[in-house]
């Protein structure tokens, strides 16, 4: 209740006053902001702000009443601001704050307020002085000001005067005087904002100099106003929120003068604020401002450690938008962070942020979508599109927390009926006044009025009504549509409306409005009056009338009561703002889960708020506009609320279903406006599902008593009826019409016989004759539904319910079933109480005529549906504990065998009429009675709940049953049982369960999708091979597991009485077969014999099928829908293999079967109909399958399983994958089902279709996996097939598109198999020679790859042979080998280089192929003789080496034969070689020695003894003469071996040797091609140094060596052996290069110590410099430490330069002067002692010397601490690595090293007193006293590290180490190539590089 002061007449006096200077200023706005100074002169500008300025004088010195002058002074101060800011005279709004004219405090406060629009940028100098000077009025009188009211509006005008003056200091010269100034007026704001009271204006004047400053001022500037200023330790000071805002919008300013002129004008747009960042994009990187951003969106949100107040939270939002206006990813990143439902320390607060912030992008008149700058950000789409749809689930999750707070359920629902045509109105007129929000008739009548109100009663919001919704439909023009008036009941004209129909034929405006039409009075006058005339008709005394009138009040003054007292908590509070929110975002993101699914929030319509209601409602009004498409699913979800909600009061009711018609009432509008135009698109079938609900809704709810809600259901009735109309969603039939057009077709007979049954129920009817009924005058339904008659109208209802129930849509009526289950509390009634409930049901089950009364399709046989269905739900209940099973009683297990029986047989009457409708809709061609069909079927849910029940008694039957004295034993020690009673009834239970799911399973799919319920498969497995047909067509259609376990069980031949009992499963997925339906048994049997003979005459394919025999009852076909015939084109290729594989069956039925199935398949996916003739090619088969000989038929199939693999070969996978799980389900089975071999019969039938295998895939695709698993399983058993085994994969290498990639396949896996596998040689022998024959270049590569370096795992398959070929490793292949080495027991080779294995198998496979494919090796002799030169081992007999060399000899005379050149005098020459080569085989004893021949004792050797150059020179002579490139390729090849660092040491002198003797021996391969080996050589020098250094540090003398480990000593022999050939391979080259002439050209082979040239030091260090001085920092090092080693370097260098006099005085001023630009370019100002030391090096000529002890001492003493210092604080650790690293390793830096020692321990000790992380500086200190050579500066070190200083920390040096190195943390590996390669050797290789490679990284 509202109260107001009365007003004095003086008051109103200044409001008109007021009100009419405002109209004054609105004319001078205009006037002065549509002119130029051409129209208007100086004088009367200069008026008007003396005007303006003695306005604000006089206003100032008097008091105001702010409630009803204030909202207009406010306007009246706009305008002025307005005007001056026009008229722009900068001088005279300045004079005022002339420090000698005296102003009081009020009138200054709104002189600044007006001054605001007034300031721009400086045009002149002249301008830039009276800004400046202004700035200085300004502060001070800022400094004069004592109240805070006057500062704040000080500064406030300081801000206005700095907003314009963007880009200062940037443009003009002359800026920068008022640069100079504002950033003076900076630091004082920062001072001011320390007053609490200024804290807000200062803060926010900061902000506006920040976003106007120069960029390195706002740089330098920024983070501590945003970390220290506005947010300090994670404190939010009030005012950061606006700041933060404004800053983020940059130099966008809301309060302008081209805003005020938008606005008036009607012109401003909103969102521009989006369009504007910080600073400009060129002024900052865009890392720079996501840090930026990032940081603000923690501070603000998840840093704080107090919660946002409610104050700040819009501000907080807007912060979060424009967030997402610089970069829309932060934003959508910062919304979900804000929406995470999952973060335990998110607030609603933030879920509130979250979402307004999300609105607000959404929003399309929010102007975010228009102007925001990342709208042009790739994934700007997406986060306007999609984004929010992600966040269904945070928005579900808040939604849930909001309903739990302030929900229905936790609030209680409203006390009456939302009326939303009242608050459009009101909506309206807010709107209006909105548009006309400075109309001053408006505002002076609004405030007169409020002043003039004494007291305001309360009013109930929604009570004020003076109508209804209809009734607002009337005032519409909606109402009345029936032509009804406010006659006199006498008089009236009583249309039906079938007459309104007829009256007009235009559907939109005939079809009736049921509304409450003209007069609700005058109707209750007509109905009373009516009922008298019926009951005098019949002599009845009409007395009693009123006892029929029964109406619901629409108002709960309880809950009104009750709303008005609660109170909102805090939480309650944000939960309201929640809701708020997620209904504006359901507008702009409808979402089903909201507008129709479990979040519906039309929940909330029955909301205690009035508001809240009313808004959801216009919520789902406008998505209902917006959205068509989503109309139907809205009008579903009223529904599905209506029929689940707990709140079933009428009110609640009523105020659901006026939201509902006013969304159907809007649809129907917008079709009638658009009458003309084509019909939008609609899902028909889902109009039809909800007008079927429709229906069956509103004729449920038209039960209520109130003519309300009966009128409003009758509204949705014929509104949607309308639309029903213009989309043909229903036919006109019985069975097909809607309710609204059942009632517009008998309505008549309706009134009629509601009439009669009204008369009828008081005995009153018998007196209604035909005369009497014909003179007594009707009441429309629509009048008695409009009226508060009850009594009457439910005869009305009950009429209208029976005509329903017949003409009625089937899918309604079930609807109708089920909601007045929800509605009403069914009662049943039992016609014999005595019988149990399980008798009764199983005496009706078991009668004959049982399933005559289910074939009717009505609503009693749906009922006695749904009654078998509950009582069978309710019994299976009952047996849900299973120890019945075991333990008894007796009486419940014969209730489960009950169960079944009942099941079974009301399952079974179901199918028959299901077999019945199905052969009347496929010969008939309508689903119609199909869809009646589901109406009486058992529901789903129930078939599925009784297949788990029915699982579950069967498995523990199956798992406690054994036998029968296992039984008995079980039993035993229960008493009181009869124990072979049990056994024998839970036998029957088995049986009966198998029974009943055979009916089930027949009834229709149970199961809709994957995956099915665990141990289903198997247990139906079970049943089916005892003979129950469980596995249905629909079944099999439905689930590929399921396919696939009868496919393997029919394999298998698992069956109780036949190995084929699941045949019949797979051929009736197609094939038709015989009803044995319970009728047909009720004729004998020769009536069934005459009623089966169409079916076995089809059988045998005999071809006299008439029409009339096709239709014969006998054949039940497979209902084979569009789907389900997908899914078997999807399964063409495995139901192929599966009638192929079974025509050669020992069963001639099944082979019969067999034929007509593949026939029938390619008959329905032939994909060459116009050239394949599947009746033609397959007459040749009719009658041929009688025959038990196989041998007969096997050509046959065959040739037709060729035919099939030509039509059907995109389904080869799927064929080949059918005949692995075949084998595989064979090998488990030793019964005898096919007239053949099995497994020879699956190789064959496999090998037409091998052609289409893509092994390269094996990887990746599993049906080709599965298939390379069966061919190699297959090709290595020692029992396969051998010939059909080498057949199939010859198919496989001959694929035209896959051959090649499957031939090298199969060849890895022979090199595979024959290296691990010796007692599988020759299987892979013999594979592999016929791939040989098939892909012989192929094979030879392979081949020629493994044995050649490209085959080394830890290189790159860099080089390529001649024929290119790029290795692949199959996961599958490897997978292979180790599960052959499992299932043959044999371990894997205990040598981990597979890679070495594989080379001598592939040696012993080409030294049995070259003699067969020698041409095709011919690209590879260099690979081939490079094997033959590392390998060889001596002897010549017996190694692989001579195998392969045999095979190359012969191969090659095998060449020549065939090339006819065994005889050729050309070849004579090579002839000789020949027969050399094959006696040197021939020998016995003959061995190769590693000696060259020239290097021979003058003693001679053994005949039978051959030097290696000269039996290699043979070879080469040999076949050179085939490929001229042979030694050049061999040395290339040698050389790769020589240079690689991981083969043994007899490979690798092998190689070397191999080598020296091409170098020898072969002047054709140029010696530039010769690679030195200067690596190998440096790494064996490597090596032997390390072994040296180690001797040297364990103090062992030359004599000493062999204490070494024998591992060391051996690694030093084998290097020692390997420099040695190197050595005299260098020699060779020295030799070669000086033969030719280039012996000059080759200073490599002259090494010299670089690392000891002092010049190489110069330079090396100059270079050094240079390209820091030159290239990025990056490009030098990418790491921390790049400038400290370059420094220590250059101290390295100039120390020891001046004590050994080394470089020149040039030298030292040139490194010098080099050094110190380096530290000026990227250590400016640091080291300032150093940097003197360099510039007096610099200053030094050739005439002076610059060393001299007092330059070292200062070096020592001050430069070197000062290097030291600057990076003691993180690099201390690797200063001293370093310098260790030159005492130890560098003996002319040792004293120099021990120098510098000294300075870091005492700069350490000075600068770093904690002494952490010096872990190697300790280590380092610890090790100086065990040097090998003390020296003056190790002595002086020593004696510092004990200086009395430092006494606390000697302990810690622990020196009783003696010299140990305490371990260090593990520095990261460096980043670049050496991590790559450190990735590269553990990750591929496993190879744990050494410590001292990780050192050198």
């Amino acid at each position: 209740m509202r109260k107001f002061a009365v007003i004095k007449s003086q008051e109103i006096s200044e409001v008109l006053k007021a009100s009419v200077t405002l109209v004054i200023l609105d004319i001078v706005c205009l006037a002065v902001g549509g002119s130029t100074n051409e129209h208007i002169k100086k004088e009367t500008y200069d008026l008007t702000l003396r005007h303006i300025f003695h306005y604000l004088h006089t206003v100032a010195v008097r008091k105001m009443n702010p409630e009803l002058e204030g909202p207009i002074f406010d306007k009246v101060l706009t305008r002025c601001a307005a005007t001056v800011g026009y008229i722009g005279n900068f001088s005279y709004a300045c004079s005022f704050f002339d420090s000698s004219r005296k102003v009081a405090t009020e009138e200054l406060v709104l002189i600044m307020n007006v001054l605001r629009y007034l300031f721009i940028a400086p045009k002149n100098d002249n301008h830039v002085a009276e800004i400046v000077d202004f700035m200085k009025e300004l502060n001070t009188l800022m400094d004069k000001a004592k109240k805070n009211a006057v500062k704040v509006a000080i500064i406030q005008t300081i801000e206005r005067l700095i907003q314009p003056q963007q880009a200062i200091g940037e443009k003009q010269p002359h800026e920068a005087v008022v640069w100079i100034e504002i950033s003076n007026i900076y630091k004082k704001a920062k001072k001011w904002a320390s007053t609490e009271e200024l804290q807000e204006a200062a803060l926010h004047l900061m902000t506006i100099i920040l976003v106007n400053s120069r960029i390195d001022f706002f740089a330098a500037n920024i983070d501590s106003f945003i970390n220290t200023d506005l947010c300090s330790k994670s404190k939010i000071r009030p005012y950061a929120y606006r700041c933060i805002l404004q800053l983020l919008r940059g130099r966008y300013y809301q309060d302008t003068i081209q805003n005020f002129e938008d606005t008036v004008h009607g012109n401003y747009i909103p969102g521009r604020h989006f369009g504007f960042l910080t600073r400009e994009p060129n002024e900052q990187s865009f890392g720079n401002v996501s840090n930026r951003l990032n940081n603000i969106a923690d501070m603000l949100f998840f840093r704080r450690k107090t919660p946002i107040e409610d104050e700040f939270l819009d501000i907080a939002a807007a912060i979060t938008v424009q967030i997402a206006a610089h970069s829309i990813n932060l934003g959508a990143k910062l919304i979900s962070q804000l929406l995470d439902t999952s973060r335990v320390d998110n607030l609603p607060i933030y879920y509130y942020i979250g979402l307004r912030a999300l609105r607000i992008i959404l929003d399309p008149e929010s102007g975010f979508q228009n102007f925001a700058v990342s709208k042009n950000d790739s994934e700007f789409s997406f986060v306007i599109n999609d984004f929010p749809y992600d966040l269904t689930p945070s928005i579900s999750a808040i939604y849930t927390y909001m309903d739990s707070q302030i929900g229905v359920h936790v609030l209680g629902s409203n006390g009456q009926v939302i009326e939303l045509g009242l608050d459009e109105e009101r909506k309206k007129a807010a709107a209006s006044e909105q548009v006309q929000n400075d109309s001053l008739m408006a505002m002076l009548s609004n405030t007169l009025t409020n002043a003039n109100l004494d007291d305001v009663e309360e009013v109930t919001p929604l009570s004020a009504s003076t109508g209804s919704l209809l009734r607002n439909y009337k005032s519409a023009g909606s109402i009345n549509a029936l032509g009804m008036h406010n006659s006199p009941a006498g008089s009236r004209s009583s249309l039906l409306f079938s007459d309104v129909i007829s009256s007009n034929g235009n559907l939109f405006n005939s079809t009736p409005e049921p509304s409450t039409v003209a007069a609700l009075d005058a109707v209750d006058v007509l109905i009373p009056e009516t009922i008298a005339k019926w009951f005098a008709a019949v002599g009845v005394d009409g007395k009693e009338i009123g006892k029929y009138v029964l109406e619901s009040p629409m108002i709960d003054k309880v809950r009104l009561k009750k709303k008005a007292a609660l109170k909102v908590k805090v939480d309650q509070k944000h939960a309201f703002l929640l809701l708020q929110e997620i209904i504006f975002i359901v507008q702009l993101v409808p979402t089903p889960e909201f507008i129709g699914g479990d979040f519906f929030i039309g929940t909330y319509i029955n909301h205690f708020k009035d508001d809240i209601a009313v808004d959801v409602s216009y919520s789902l009004l406008n998505v209902f506009k917006n959205h068509p498409d989503l109309r139907i699913g809205i009008i579903n979800g009223f529904v599905n609320y209506l029929k689940n909600t707990p709140l079933r009061d009428e009110i609640s009711i009523c105020s659901v279903i006026v939201v509902l018609s006013q969304l159907i009432k809007n649809w129907v509008d917008e079709l009638s406006a658009n009458a003309e135009a084509p019909l939008p698109a609609v899902h028909v079938e889902g109009l039809y599902r909800v007008s079927c609900k429709i229906d069956a809704m509103m004729l449920v709810l038209m039960s209520h008593a109130s003519q309300r809600i009966r009128s409003t259901c009758l509204q949705i009735l014929f509104n949607f009826y309308k639309i029903q109309n213009l989309y043909s969603t229903h036919g006109t039939k019985a069975r097909e019409m809607p309710l609204a057009a059942i009632l517009l077709n008998s309505e008549s007979v309706i009134v009629k016989q509601a009439m009669f049954a009204f008369l009828e129920s008081g005995n009153r009817g018998h007196k209604l004759s035909a005369s009497i009924a014909a003179s007594i005058p009707p009441l429309t339904f629509l009048e008695v539904s409009s009226s508060q008659y009850t009594g009457l109208f439910k005869y009305y209802l009950g009429e209208l319910a029976k005509r329903f129930s017949f003409y009625g849509r089937p899918k309604a009526t079930r609807h109708c079933a089920k909601f007045l289950k929800l509605f009403a509390a069914p009662l049943l009634e039992i016609t014999n109480p005595q019988a149990s409930a399980e008798s009764r049901a199983f005496a009706i089950v078991q009668h004959p005529h049982f399933e005559l009364l289910l074939e009717d399709l009505s609503s009693v046989a749906s009922s006695l549906t749904h009654m078998f269905a509950d009582f069978l739900a309710f019994t299976s209940l009952a047996l849900g504990d299973l120890g019945f099973l075991i333990n008894g009683p007796v009486s419940r297990i014969k209730t489960s065998i009950n169960f079944c029986i009942i099941t079974r047989r009301l399952c079974e009457c179901l199918n028959s009429i299901r077999r019945k409708i199905h052969r009347q809709a496929r010969f008939e061609g309508s689903q119609v009675l199909l869809q009646e069909f589901e109406r009486i079927n058992l529901p789903l849910a129930q078939r599925r709940g009784f297949v788990s029940h029915m699982k579950d008694w069967y498995e523990v039957i199956r798992d406690t049953t054994t036998s029968v004295n296992g039984q008995s034993k079980l039993l035993q020690n229960v008493t009181g049982i009869d124990v072979r009673k049990i056994i024998s009834l839970r036998g029957k239970l088995l049986k009966n369960i198998s029974l009943a799911m055979e009916q089930i399973m027949k009834l229709g799919e149970v199961f809709l999708e994957p995956p099915l319920p665990n141990g289903l498969l198997s247990w139906m497995a079970v049943m089916e091979s005892e003979g129950y047909r469980v596995f249905t067509p629909e079944f099999l259609y439905s689930f590929e597991d399921g396919l696939g376990t009868v496919l393997a069980s029919s394999y298998s031949g698992v069956g109780l009485n036949s190995p084929h009992v699941f045949t019949s499963a797979v051929f009736e997925q197609i094939l038709p077969r015989l009803d044995d339906g319970p009728h047909l048994y009720l004729f004998g049997t020769s009536r069934r014999m005459s009623f089966a003979e169409p079916y076995y005459a089809s059988s045998h394919i005999l071809p006299a099928l008439t029409p009339e025999e096709l239709d014969s009852p006998a054949f039940l076909y497979p209902d084979i829908s569009r789907e389900s015939a997908i899914r078997l084109r999807q399964h063409v290729g495995s139901l192929l293999f599966y009638g192929l594989y079974n025509l050669m069956s020992t069963s001639t039925k099944v082979r019969q079967n067999s034929l007509i199935f593949i026939r029938e398949l390619l008959q329905m996916f032939n994909p060459d109909e116009e050239h394949f003739d599947v009746q033609e090619h397959l007459k040749s088969f009719n009658g041929a399958f009688y025959s038990s000989v196989g041998i007969f038929l096997k050509q046959k199939i065959l040739d037709l399983s060729t035919t099939c693999s030509e039509l059907f070969a995109a389904d080869s996978g799927s064929y080949l994958w059918e005949a692995v799980r075949c084998a595989r389900s064979i090998a488990t089975s030793d019964k005898k089902c096919m007239l053949v071999d099995s497994k020879k019969w699956i190789m064959e039938l496999m090998i037409p279709w091998c052609q289409y295998v893509n092994l390269g895939a094996i990887n990746e695709d599993m049906v080709n996996a599965e298939f390379f698993r069966f061919l190699m399983d297959s090709a290595f058993d020692e029992n396969g097939h051998k010939d059909d085994i080498v057949q199939c994969w010859g198919e496989v290498a001959r694929s035209p598109e896959f051959g090649d990639v499957n031939a090298a396949v199969l060849m890895d896996v022979v090199v595979e198999v024959s290296a691990k596998f010796k007692n599988l040689e020759s299987s892979a022998l013999l594979l592999a020679s016929n791939l040989a024959s098939i892909q012989p270049e192929l094979v030879s590569t392979v081949l020629a790859f493994h044995l050649s370096s490209a085959a080394f795992p830890w290189k790159n398959n860099s080089h390529k042979s001649t024929h290119s070929y790029q290795h692949t490793s199959h996961l599958a292949v490897k997978e292979y080998i180790a599960s052959l080495h499992a299932a043959l027991k044999i371990p894997p080779p205990e040598s981990s280089n597979d890679y070495k294995l594989n080379c001598h198998s592939a040696a012993f496979l080409s030294s049995h192929i070259l003699p067969q494919q020698f041409e095709s090796f011919i690209p590879h002799l260099a690979v081939i003789i490079n094997f033959i030169v590392i390998y060889s081992d001596g002897t010549l007999k017996g190694s692989s080496v001579t195998q392969l060399l045999e095979g190359l000899i012969h191969g090659y005379i095998a060449f020549l034969h065939s090339s006819n050149s065994a005889e050729d005098p050309a070849f004579a020459h090579i002839l000789v070689h020949v027969r050399k080569i094959i006696g040197w085989l021939e020998m016995i004893g003959g061995s190769i020695i590693w000696v060259l021949e020239k290097d021979l004792p003058k003693t001679g050797i053994a005949k039978l003894e051959i030097p290696a150059d000269v039996f290699f020179t043979e070879i080469l002579a040999i076949f050179t003469a085939i490929n001229a490139n042979v030694p050049l390729e061999l040395a290339e090849e040698l050389l790769r071996w020589a240079t690689d660092g991981y083969l043994s040491l007899n490979e690798t002198i092998h190689a070397i040797q191999g080598l020296n003797i091409i170098l020898l021996t072969k002047k054709e391969v140029p010696v530039k091609s010769h690679n030195p080996l200067l690596s190998r050589l440096v790494d064996q020098v490597s090596v032997l140094s390390q072994i040296e250094l180690e001797v040297k540090n364990n103090k062992l003398n030359g004599a000493a060596w062999s204490k070494l480990p024998k591992g060391k000593l051996t690694l030093k022999s084998e290097s020692e052996t390997i420099l040695k050939e190197i050595l005299n391979y260098q020699k060779s080259l020295i030799n070669a290069y000086a033969d030719a002439g280039t012996l000059e050209s080759q200073s490599k082979l002259f090494w010299a110590n670089y690392g000891e040239s002092p010049a190489l030091q110069e330079k090396a260090l100059l270079l050094l410099l240079n390209s820091w001085i030159f290239f990025p920092p990056e490009t030098v090092d990418a790491g921390q430490t790049g400038i400290l080693y370059t420094l220590f370097y250059f101290v390295t260098w100039l120390l020891t330069g001046l004590e050994t006099n080394i470089p020149t005085n040039e030298v030292l001023t040139k490194m010098a002067a080099k050094m110190n630009l380096v530290l000026s370019m990227h250590l400016p100002g640091a080291m300032p002692e150093f940097v003197r030391v360099l510039e007096s090096l610099e200053k030094f000529g050739k005439s002076s010397d610059p060393r001299n002890l007092e330059l070292l001492a200062g070096i020592y003493s001050e430069s070197l601490p000062s290097i030291i210092t600057h990076f003691l604080e993180h690099f201390t650790n690797n200063m001293a690595l370093y310098i260790g690293q030159i005492i130890s390793v560098s003996p002319a830096h040792k004293k120099v090293g021990l120098n510098m020692a000294q300075s870091l321990w005492i700069t350490a000790l000075s600068k770093h007193r904690d002494l952490n992380n010096i872990g190697n500086l300790r280590a380092l200190l610890r090790s100086i006293p065990f040097l090998s050579e003390s020296t003056p500066e190790s002595d002086d070190l020593i004696l510092v590290t004990f200086d009395h200083e430092s006494e606390v920390f000697i302990k810690e040096l622990d020196l009783a180490s003696q010299g140990r190195v305490e371990p260090v943390p593990e520095l990261a590996i460096p980043s670049g190539a050496l991590r790559e390669a450190w990735n590269w050797l553990t990750g591929e290789l496993h190879i744990s590089p050494s410590n001292r490679m990780f050192s050198l990284m």
